[in-house]
C-alpha cells in the first residue's frame, strides 16, 4: 500500500466522520429545539359560557399564549387565564 493511498483512505475517513458529527450536531440542536420552546398558540375550549358573548360567539378559540410575554394588555384586549396554573406556569392537579 503506497503512502499516497494511505493519505487519500485517512482523507476520506475523516471527511465521513466530519460528516456524521456533523449530521449528530444538527439532530441533537433541531431535538433541542422542538422539546425546549412552548408552543405560540392553544386551541382552548371555551364552552358553553356567555359570559363574553357577543364578543366570543364560538366554542373554541385559538390563543397566542406568548401575547404578552413583553408588553401588557391594553383596553379591550380579551384575555385567556386558565384557573388551575399556579404563578410559575404549572398547572396543579386539581
Amino acid at each position: 500500500m503506497g503512502i499516497e493511498m494511505m493519505k487519500s483512505l485517512l482523507r476520506f475517513r475523516l471527511s465521513t466522520l466530519l460528516m456524521i458529527v456533523g449530521l449528530f450536531a444538527v439532530c441533537c440542536a433541531w431535538y433541542v429545539n422542538q422539546v425546549s420552546v412552548q408552543p405560540s398558540q392553544k386551541i382552548m375550549h371555551v364552552g358553553g359560557s356567555l359570559a363574553m358573548s357577543p364578543t366570543i360567539t364560538r366554542e373554541y378559540l385559538v390563543v397566542d399564549v406568548n401575547a404578552y410575554r413583553n408588553s401588557m394588555p391594553e383596553r379591550w384586549h380579551a384575555v385567556v387565564m386558565n384557573p388551575r396554573a399556579d404563578i410559575s406556569g404549572r398547572v396543579s392537579s386539581r
